[in-house]
């Protein structure tokens, strides 16, 4: 167990890490209450490669819990004297793109191993990783078929650091040492070393070592500049060695390659000569699918194992295993060992192999008929269960968009009501002609605005209430010589005395170059913000867009209204002379229409909010923005309520409530 000291410095730090939740780390959080091991969930800027790779990776697996890199921390019994083991759970980074990330997920960086002290915390380790992430040009595996985890260690031990206080020097055989590949000495060299993992010294450091006294087997430690560690017997390969300097040490190419070196010069490295135990398990994870083209049971691994003649097996390395009878090799991951850190696979006087019990685990894109299947009904539920939360929080806010409009509606109802616009007298009498087959006469005064008939209409039929409809939206057809619309800004002239004048709902209109996703700037009134109506505003204020700003309807748009409202005229006839048809409201699938033999001077009944305004409408405006106007939609919105709020929530808003900024802002701000 970790004395006091250690626990509470562990404490201490776990305190200050969960002050940087929001910026530096997305989550932080113990893994199973134990104070040794953490789990951080780190995002990076979206603009990021990263990122954009653990996106996709959370796309690809339907799972938007994903979309943060999964950290896991272990301390040591001897924090802060020892660094913690800091591995990566989710997702996998491309091997070959970050050189201080292993095949098994630990970070190898240089504050983690060679540079670490007791002065540092986990607030630089976290910005010493997420820095060099960024720096190295680390990239996501994102899975074209299935990617594995990284393996989570069964061995309940504690992290290795490799401190010369656990793998004590021997032999007093230390120094510092350039990396050679075999392949660059002699033919004879690669051939000797290509297919095992031991290293070889010149002749004349050869013939040193054994010709004093030593501890054996000779098991040496690599270290790299950057703390990457291996261990390696020695070889005989010093036969075929004409001349290297005495401060090189040879190694097989790939032992190169996985200190990710290049073949041709490498950094100086430090090599001990060290003491390790004898191996009693060990737990390997094939790098690829093609490991099993060759190897088909347990059985056929552990007789791979034992041909390869390793002579040591390091944590978080690789190791190259050969196929019984060939010359072919896989590369396999050392993910963990026991005892822990390093172990030694030959014995003191190199006579024989030490057997230990080797645990493979599935390689990261095996995957058989059951795991397939199971990828598939995770990721198809996922799926599903993404399509029903993002279809209900879609309802949620159209209902929230709808009920707030309505109470919009019912307060502009009430102040037109108050302003005595039913009560108003004229010398040109009109009768409106809405939508739902109803009429309603009224009287204007000649030279008035046709504002005064569009606020009559507001008032005197529910209509506006069933079809949600807001007073910019309503537009007024006269029918006689032909179908006209009449601009709110015109006079009321006497030639409309005794005129049907039809009541239509306007609806926004998209031009041809918006359906092609231009950005030019769209004349419609609808789409402007600094176009629309104020429904709270004075009813001194325009209560419609300025007529050289509205858009003139088309020819064939006014005749599309015009056979609308002779369809509803139509249907309205048909209720008079077969009221028994359309009792229930069954026929074509439409809604039951108002009783036609009410009076039609008397102003229809007012609904209460939440009463008939709570019930489903059946046009709901639809408007579909450039890139460019929906960002500037988005940003007037937080304008108004605070730049705090969440821009994707905002889009949300704003396409439930059809892109009207105002509708958006009243929502957002509870209204």
């Amino acid at each position: 167990m970790a004395d006091d000291k250690c626990k509470a410095r562990i404490v201490q730090e776990l305190r200050e890490t969960e002050q940087l939740v929001g910026r530096d780390v997305e989550s932080v959080e113990l893994i199973d209450k134990d104070l040794m091991r953490w789990r951080l969930r780190i995002k990076f800027k979206p603009d990021t490669p990263i990122q954009k790779g653990i996106e996709a990776y959370a796309q690809r697996l339907a799972d938007p819990a994903k979309k943060a890199m999964d950290v896991r921390v272990h301390f040591s019994k001897a924090y802060p004297n020892y660094p913690p083991e800091v591995t990566i759970a989710e997702p996998r980074i491309a091997f070959e793109s970050c050189n201080f990330v292993s095949f098994g997920g630990k970070l190898n960086t240089p504050l983690l191993s060679v540079d670490w002290n007791s002065f540092l915390t986990m607030r630089d380790v976290i910005q010493d990783v997420t820095m060099k992430l960024l720096g190295s040009g680390a990239e996501v595996d994102v899975p074209r078929r299935t990617i594995r985890p990284y393996h989570e260690k069964p061995f309940d031990q504690d992290p290795v650091s490799f401190q010369k206080q656990d793998f004590p020097t021997v032999n007093k055989f230390e120094r510092q040492m350039v990396m050679k590949a075999a392949s660059t000495i002699s033919k004879e060299v690669q051939e000797k070393l290509q297919l095992s993992d031991r290293i070889s010294f010149s002749p004349a450091l050869m013939n040193e070592l054994y010709a004093e006294q030593n501890e054996l087997p000779l098991i040496f430690e690599i270290q790299s500049h950057n703390g990457q560690v291996r261990h390696a017997g020695i070889s005989d390969a010093f036969a075929f060695i004409d001349y290297v300097p005495q401060d090189t040490v040879i190694v097989p190419d790939w032992v190169m390659e996985e200190f990710r070196f290049s073949l041709s010069a490498a950094p100086p490295c430090t090599v001990r000569c060290v003491s390790l135990q004898a191996a009693r398990r060990a737990l390997l994870q094939p790098r690829g699918n093609g490991f099993y083209e060759d190897i088909k049971d347990e059985a056929g691994l552990n007789s791979a194992f034992e041909n390869s003649k390793l002579t040591a097996l390091t944590a978080h390395s690789g190791v190259r295993i050969r196929v019984p009878g060939t010359d072919r090799v896989h590369m396999m991951e050392v993910l963990d060992v026991y005892p822990p850190g390093a172990v030694r696979l030959i014995s003191a006087d190199f006579t024989q192999e030490i057997k230990c019990k080797v645990t493979f685990v599935p390689a990261p894109d095996f995957e058989d008929a059951e795991d397939k299947t199971q990828r598939l009904e995770t990721v198809e539920a996922k799926i599903r269960e993404n399509e029903k939360k993002k279809t209900d929080r879609e309802s949620a806010l159209a209902e929230k968009a709808r009920v707030a409009k309505l109470n919009r509606i019912a307060m502009l109802r009430c102040e037109l009501e108050d302003a005595g616009v039913l009560r108003r007298k004229g010398d040109v009498a009109v009768k409106l002609t809405f939508p739902d087959g109803s009429q309603v006469d009224g009287s204007f005064t000649a030279g008035r605005k046709v504002r005064d008939m569009v606020e009559f209409a507001m008032v005197a039929s529910d209509w506006v209430v069933d079809d949600v409809v807001t007073l910019p939206n309503v537009m007024l057809l006269t029918v006689f010589p032909k179908p006209q619309e009449l601009s709110p800004d015109d006079e009321i002239s006497k030639s409309l005395h005794r005129s049907r004048i039809l009541v239509q709902k306007r609806y926004p209109e998209v031009d041809d170059a918006s359906e092609r996703g231009d950005d030019s700037e769209s004349d419609d009134a609808e789409s402007d913000p600094s176009n629309h109506h104020d429904d709270f505003a004075p009813l001194s204020a325009p209560s419609m867009p300025r007529k050289d700003a509205a858009p003139e309807h088309s020819e064939d748009h006014l005749s599309k209204a015009w056979d609308l409202a002779n369809e509803n005229e139509e249907l309205r006839k048909r209720m008079q002379e077969n009221p028994g048809l359309f009792a229930d409201g069954a026929a074509d699938g439409k809604r039951p229409c108002p009783n036609s033999d009410a009076p039609s001077a008397t102003r229809p009944r007012l609904s209460a909010p939440g009463e008939q305004w709570m019930q489903s409408c059946d046009d709901v405006e639809t408007f579909v923005p450039t890139d460019s106007d929906a960002q500037e939609k988005i940003e007037q919105v937080r304008g108004v309520v605070g730049a705090d709020v969440d821009p994707d929530s905002v889009r949300s808003v704003l396409e439930a409530c059809g892109w009207r900024v105002d509708d958006a802002v009243a929502l957002l701000m509870g209204m």
